[in-house]
């Protein structure tokens, strides 16, 4: 069996899989019943349609993901409108500026000022 370079762990896994039920024929009088090359073919196909299932349930969360990012930046962009049309027609102290979700400016916290250190005499 050749050395695989690393990549898609199911990919490797099939591909071994395939390996493996190849040479049963040689081998299969000496093993357990259960492990011919019918089985093994049989359970090689059935994952390879799960990882068919799995890419189209992943290709499917990806789009759905990117709708609910295009939906919430929509979303983010409609309350930044209503609160800046509120800032604008009531005022940034105002209270209906604030029941949308904005900051009076009356609410703020002021900056706290540091008085300078009093210089060093000689």
């Amino acid at each position: 069996m050749a050395r695989r370079k690393s990549g898609d762990g199911d990919v490797m896994l099939v591909a071994e899989a395939q390996d493996v039920t190849e040479a049963l024929p040689k081998i299969q009088s000496k093993l357990a019943n259960g492990l011919g090359a019918k089985q093994g073919n049989a359970l090689v196909a059935a994952h390879q349609k799960n990882m068919g299932i799995v890419a189209s349930l992943e290709t499917q969360r990806s789009q759905a993901v990117r709708l609910k990012e295009a939906s919430a930046a929509a979303l983010r962009s409609f309350i930044t409108r209503v609160r800046s049309s509120a800032r604008g027609a009531f005022g940034a102290d105002s209270d209906e500026y604030a029941s949308v979700g904005g900051v009076r400016t009356s609410d703020r916290k002021k900056p706290t000022r540091k008085p300078k250190p009093a210089a060093a005499t000689k």
